[in-house]
């Protein structure tokens, strides 16, 4: 096994679209339609606020995050948004995952954020999230509407 971190330009993490499917079943199927606008992610990559990491074991992607930095529009801060992040299953449980946190803080502190924020599922709040300094700030609730 061979796990490297690598950020990687859109062009590159479209072979990711299979564990991005993969994520979608597993967490984001609340969405009726499995459809990634990716012309949206270049033109977010274009601009310089969209950043991609790419988790790989001997070359094939395993797991990936993306993030969105910005300045906040109710500060004078820039902050580092988490939207999407996926762990093959078989995978887990090796400490990956803290080296993808880890190495996302990083880029957002190098970037200028001030704060970095995940959007994760409510029930995985506390335990090791709050180990590392994150605190429990909003809980984001999502209706369909017709």
């Amino acid at each position: 096994m061979s796990i490297s971190f690598n950020w990687e330009t859109l062009a590159s993490v479209e072979e990711c679209l299979p564990l991005l499917r993969a994520h979608w079943d597993e967490a984001a199927s609340y969405f009726e339609v499995f459809d990634p606008k990716l012309d949206k992610y270049r033109e977010a990559e274009a601009n310089g606020f969209l950043h991609i990491l790419v988790i790989r074991d001997g070359g094939a992607p395993i797991g990936y995050a993306w993030m969105f930095v910005s300045e906040m529009l109710q500060c004078d801060a820039k902050r580092a948004q988490v939207e999407g992040y996926f762990i093959h299953p078989d995978y887990r449980g090796m400490s990956i995952f803290n080296k993808m946190r880890a190495t996302l803080e990083q880029r957002a502190s190098k970037l200028g954020a001030q704060y970095i924020e995940w959007t994760r599922k409510a029930a995985k709040s506390g335990g090791m999230w709050h180990d590392h300094g994150y605190q429990d700030i909003e809980i984001t609730c999502m209706k369909k509407l017709s």
